[in-house]
């Protein structure tokens, strides 16, 4: 299946050929030393170039939105907007210094304890702004789904398509379900740990209002289904889901992962 190809791929690609925050929640097959990870006051370049046909002109405009809008609900535990640059695409952020979660060399404890934290800021974020109502994300991202299918037709068997249309379909008949403000790379690669066992979120780039169970996907898919005692510390901070999250966490994830395959397949 496509997602097993996926895996083999994502083995297969050097850290040369990895976007600059694309690094795996674990280094495996290679010793190296956690580095910290410190975003000064100053420049944040935000250069993505690597995907884009041309520089961006401007600010990442949903970072810029996350920023103004709901990092505050996050209180000390992110980085503040500074400023946005007018003549070239990056912002300034305050300093927010400390370990990559998915690189700390920490104890099981305080793993357990940095993903309950992870989990209560998550839901705080969830909560930085009303929910939505229109348009129905469930038919948007079966859209996006068609969009990203149509991109892999090469490299997709018929049955992977017509699998991920199967659970594309599943989605929007749960719909409509109101968005609310997402982070949309919620990993442990994005999740800072200070030494006090305080843990901070960075980098949202991505954020924009979606399906709150998708911020789990990817926690769900690549980490929680080899350490339920993350998940349940995790659920233990956020807040116990109920069918419909698991419903899109599981339609979900076939999305998210054909995507990173496609993406990967074209690099």
């Amino acid at each position: 299946m496509w997602w097993s190809r996926a895996r083999n791929h994502a083995r297969r690609q050097t850290p040369r050929s990895l976007p600059p925050t694309g690094r795996s929640h674990r280094s495996a097959g290679r010793a190296s030393r956690p580095r910290r990870h410190r975003r000064l006051t100053g420049i944040d370049q935000r250069r993505r170039g690597h995907r884009q046909a041309a520089p961006q002109s401007r600010a990442p405009p949903q970072e810029v939105h996350a920023y103004r809008n709901w990092t505050a609900a996050l209180g000390a535990h992110a980085p503040e907007l500074v400023a946005v640059s007018t003549d070239q695409p990056a912002i300034v952020v305050t300093a927010y210094s400390g370990l990559q979660l998915s690189e700390a060399r920490i104890e099981r404890s305080q793993e357990v304890g940095a993903y309950r934290q992870a989990g209560e800021l998550l839901r705080q974020f969830h909560g930085a702004g009303p929910p939505w109502h229109e348009p129905d994300l469930t038919v948007w991202l079966a859209e996006r789904g068609e969009y990203w299918l149509s991109r892999g037709l090469d490299i997709l068997t018929a049955a992977e398509v017509a699998d991920v249309r199967a659970h594309l379909q599943e989605l929007t008949g749960l719909g409509p379900i109101p968005p609310v403000p997402c982070h949309l790379d919620f990993m442990p690669r994005n999740l800072l740990v200070r030494p006090d066992g305080e843990v901070g979120v960075i980098d949202f780039e991505h954020s924009r209002y979606d399906l709150a169970a998708r911020d789990l996907v990817r926690l769900a898919s690549r980490i929680w289904a080899s350490r339920p005692d993350l998940e349940a510390a995790f659920l233990a901070g956020y807040g116990a889901l109920d069918d419909r999250d698991g419903q899109i966490i599981a339609h979900c994830t076939p999305l998210d992962s054909v995507t990173g395959f496609i993406r990967g397949a074209a690099s």
